[in-house]
């Protein structure tokens, strides 16, 4: 099947979806835009503030915001607010803010902690001196996360044998082989023959489901062993784990793709539903056993860098 086709025959589908399905999907293509714009608005700002002079700023003031979520089944974070004043020469004093994405209530404390009453290096357009950025480029919050998981790790090291490695290890292979046999099954379908159906296979289907949700489930636990005393702290941040970075993303962007691409064959009642359904399943499999298996490989190696930010 050529690509123009694919595509060609993806769009007449598109076409003839009901009204509301249309309504659904241009809202999705509006809100990724926003995101989209924002993202490289922000990336096009801090690439022009890495040119513009240094200069020192006082801290007024450092604030962490309560507890927030992401959307309304989004994982919690706090909100860091550094206010900071400047001036330039003959001019006014301004002042600037920097807000903080944090994950972690206690590294979200201690990074407040590390900049009350301090001054730091702020980025300021020359050409118009209200205009600052601030880039952390004294590594604050670095040090933030570096302190807390240093006195985490104290913790563990005391409390914990080897129970917590054992079972990491044990569920990093369950999920390496399901995220294997579910990239199999991608590519049997690229191939135009699906090595399973829920049809014909049904007893594999769900088991494949079960062990996709109880891998994340173990490795949500095993990421948060000791750290926290309340079950509900371990799963809360489990969005937040699975937040794609490196490889994932490729394999969260197929699974975007796919799942967009088989749903509206399937609205459509495009081919054979069988067919798109597992297509579109075996995706999703693909991206939780692979994202169990990233938490169950930080779990063992107890790498917490980018966990607590972003």
């Amino acid at each position: 099947m050529q690509l123009i086709e694919v595509i060609r025959g993806f769009l007449n589908d598109v076409w003839h979806l009901p009204w509301f399905f249309k309504l659904g999907l241009l809202a999705m293509a509006i809100s990724w835009a926003w995101q989209w714009q924002k993202a490289q608005r922000r990336k096009w700002l801090e690439r022009a503030a890495a040119a513009w002079p240094i200069n020192r700023a006082r801290v007024v003031s450092v604030q962490v915001s309560d507890e927030k979520k992401e959307g309304r089944n989004g994982p919690r974070y706090w909100e860091g607010l550094l206010t900071y004043s400047y001036a330039l020469p003959g001019q006014e004093l301004e002042v600037g803010e920097h807000r903080q994405k944090f994950y972690d209530a206690a590294v979200a404390s201690v990074w407040a902690r590390g900049l009350q009453g301090c001054f730091v290096n702020v980025r300021v357009d020359s050409e118009n001196p209200k205009r600052s950025v601030w880039l952390d480029e004294e590594g604050s919050v670095g040090k933030a996360v570096a302190e807390e998981t240093a006195e985490r790790r104290s913790i563990e090291q005391c409390e914990e044998g080897n129970s917590r490695s054992v079972a990491a290890v044990a569920v990093f292979a369950v999920a390496g082989a399901g995220a294997f046999f579910a990239l199999c099954i991608q590519v049997s379908c690229l191939r135009g023959r699906p090595l399973i159906t829920a049809e014909a296979n049904d007893g594999i289907f769900f088991g494949m489901h079960l062990g996709a949700i109880a891998c994340l489930i173990a490795a949500q636990a095993l990421l948060g062993w000791k750290r926290s005393h309340r079950v509900t702290d371990w799963f809360q941040t489990a969005g937040r784990s699975m937040k794609p970075t490196g490889p994932l993303k490729w394999v969260s962007g197929g699974y975007a793709v796919v799942f967009l691409y088989a749903w509206v064959r399937m609205a459509a009642k495009d081919g054979a539903p069988e067919f798109w359904g597992i297509w579109m399943f075996s995706a999703g499999w693909l991206f939780f056993y692979a994202s169990a298996a990233r938490m169950c490989w930080k779990a063992l190696t107890r790498t917490e860098e980018g966990d607590t930010v972003s």
